[in-house]
């Protein structure tokens, strides 16, 4: 049978209770730099796509490019925010306060990024919200014109205090006031260079991350998790953040790839992913919570094989606890002739106990019945009646506990078709406040949520 990738998500409960320089493409095709502390970096010339480029603000929605110094609403109250050059952002994180920040990386040549050749630049980029306009509050040049220097996660613990990592490594902003951070990069000691892929954190001294090895001969040199409990004392005086690598990396034979980490407190946290040994590529489900003999402990609670036959499930590419105990994931899998996603859902039999009730995604889940073709890249939940899901094509749905709806992002006849990466909300204070970004878009919902139910099959 031929193999192709498909994608899936679930449904699990688990009884467990500075300064930078910005840039710009001058007349001549060649880099110029900005310095955002001068009076230019504030103008629109500072920050604009080339004036020859094939790139909209839209990203791959067709909507003019002059149209994006105003907000643009959809049908479902989500507005448009004109981004400062081409960005590929891959996360978005808020204090709460109603500052945003976005992540991902950055383009001095949008044009030749589309097209995908020549001197493209991908430099790893932070980006502010003021509650008025988007800004470079910090970029990482990449080595080389043909390399990538990126950022690809991002939480806080509250205005002054933000994690931020990606291929360019793990960067932490403090200051006295969140437009004055300062960013610093913290090194991950391990016998080989370490990307992040993902961070969650409870508190300013309870933060987790999953990094990842690079590539050596097509295959990742390995994955692990990390901890930060607080500054320890430099023994030349001061103090650091001291990660420690958690000995749940140490617990598996196989290289741990495409890691995920998420939860809603230090004792409800999961680990996502996949371990490969030689050609096998098997899922990884992990949830840290009240073991056995009422320890803090890793459980495994991976699905069995015969919940995820046939569908051959591998890997889960996004997630976000709904509930303590309870979480959506997104699923990728291996069967039939397309990418699919579909629900379903998980439930931990008792306190300690690794046996797991696992209901199949193809029995849940209204029209996902014969699933959807993106892969998911994103949750957040203020609740577990109010959910969001991104993924690829421009796919935004919301859960209201009983259904998925697609929702509308267009202003247009024309659909938004921009990959998305990352969704984040206030949560319960203010549930309609949201935020979702992607390649080259970033879009605001305050109004209240009215999405529009779609057969999207």
């Amino acid at each position: 049978m031929k193999q192709t990738s498909r994608n899936l998500f679930i449904f699990v409960c688990a009884t467990a209770p500075a300064s930078f320089a910005a840039f710009a493409c001058g007349d001549d095709g060649e880099r110029t730099i900005f310095d955002p502390s001068s009076s230019d970096a504030d103008t629109a010339d500072a920050v604009t796509i080339p004036a020859d480029s094939d790139a909209t603000t839209d990203g791959n929605n067709a909507t003019d490019a002059s149209d994006a110094s105003s907000p643009v609403c959809s049908v479902d109250h989500w507005c448009r925010t004109p981004l400062p050059i081409y960005q590929n952002l891959r996360a978005v994180w808020g204090d709460g306060t109603g500052v945003v920040w976005a992540v991902g990386s950055c383009v001095a040549h949008p044009e030749l990024a589309i097209n995908g050749y020549g001197d493209v630049h991908h430099d790893g980029c932070i980006l502010r919200w003021d509650g008025t306009a988007w800004q470079f509050a910090f970029v990482v040049e990449a080595p080389d014109p043909v390399s990538w220097s990126n950022f690809s996660t991002i939480w806080g613990s509250g205005p002054t205090d933000i994690w931020v990592g990606g291929s360019a490594g793990l960067y932490h902003g403090e200051g006295p006031d969140s437009a004055t951070l300062t960013w610093t990069r913290v090194p991950l000691q391990r016998e080989w260079p370490i990307g992040v892929v993902s961070i969650w954190g409870s508190g300013k001294n309870d933060v987790w991350l999953a990094g990842a090895g690079y590539f050596a001969a097509g295959w990742r040199t390995g994955g692990g998790i990390w901890h930060f409990s607080g500054p320890k004392n430099d023994p030349d005086g001061g103090a650091v953040a001291d990660w420690e690598y958690d000995p749940v990396s140490t617990q598996f034979d196989a290289r741990l790839t495409e890691l995920r980490i998420f939860g809603s407190s230090g004792n409800d946290l999961w680990i996502t992913g996949s371990t490969r040994a030689s050609s096998e590529i098997h899922p990884l489900f992990l949830h840290r919570g009240v073991g056995e003999e009422s320890a803090i402990a890793w459980v495994d609670r991976t699905p069995p094989t015969a919940a995820r036959t046939p569908y051959g499930i591998d890997v889960a590419t996004a997630g976000a606890v709904t509930a303590p105990g309870q979480a959506w994931m997104g699923i990728r899998a291996s069967w039939g002739n397309g990418a699919r996603a579909y629900p379903a859902n998980q439930s931990v039999l008792g306190t300690g106990d690794a046996g797991t009730a696992f209901t199949p995604f193809w029995e849940v889940g209204n029209y996902f019945a014969d699933g959807a073709y993106d892969v998911i890249n994103g949750f957040w939940s203020a609740s577990p009646t109010n959910v969001w899901m991104v993924s690829d094509h421009g796919r935004l749905r919301h859960f209201d506990g009983t259904q998925w709806t697609l929702t509308s992002l267009s202003t247009s006849s024309i659909p938004v078709i921009a990959d998305l990466h990352g969704v984040w909300g206030r949560g319960v204070a203010a549930p309609n406040d949201i935020w979702v970004v992607g390649e080259n878009v970033a879009f605001h919902h305050r109004d209240p949520i009215s999405p529009s139910p779609e057969n999207d099959k």
